[in-house]
């Protein structure tokens, strides 16, 4: 599922929260656009527009991780 949302954040933090292991970054073979996993990534995960070229990858009120594009 794609929808598009906007992120707000607040001027100081309300919570910190350390990110299961593993952790990765893998780019498509053309090089064009990377995925950056936290933990463990729902194959049915909603992917949220941030903007024209960044996705957040969430499930409920968890991020999962992004997928960017390359300049």
């Amino acid at each position: 599922m794609y929808r598009r949302a906007t992120l707000h954040f607040t001027q100081a933090p309300i919570a910190q929260k350390d990110f299961a292991l593993p952790v990765s970054v893998e780019k498509d073979a053309r090089g064009k656009r990377i995925r950056v996993t936290l933990g463990q990534l729902n194959a049915d995960a909603p992917v949220v527009g941030l903007s024209d070229r960044c996705q957040a990858l969430i499930d409920g009120d968890e991020l999962l991780g992004f997928m960017m594009a390359l300049p």
